[in-house]
């Protein structure tokens, strides 16, 4: 029950650090 939510916590907060990390490369 508990995993999912946290899974797709993980996830987005894994795409905002690329995005973070992509727009400090650009």
């Amino acid at each position: 029950m508990i995993l999912k939510p946290l899974l797709f916590f993980r996830i987005t907060s894994y795409e905002a650090t690329l995005t973070m990390g992509f727009k400090g490369l650009v």
